[in-house]
């Protein structure tokens, strides 16, 4: 799953390694990634809240994880 950044200078990639990745749109480099959730086998969604001071993403156990956008804190 991908999501754009508000101002559509990154973005979030969901990977089956149980790791969200933030992606720099224009030079392709990670600037932050983001774990703690399971995710190896199904499509799990991932979104920017309140104006993109958190990142919700899905888990396959069930839950739901909030981390901060900055400091990647769950």
């Amino acid at each position: 799953d991908v999501s754009f950044t508000g101002d559509n200078l990154a973005f979030l990639a969901t990977s089956l390694d149980s790791t969200i990745r933030l992606i720099d749109f224009e030079s392709g480099v990670m600037l932050n990634n983001y774990k703690g959730h399971s995710n190896s086998k199904l499509k799990c969604k991932n979104s920017l809240l309140n104006n993109d001071a958190f990142i919700v993403g899905g888990s396959e156990d069930g839950k739901l994880f909030i981390w901060d956008f900055l400091s990647t804190e769950i």
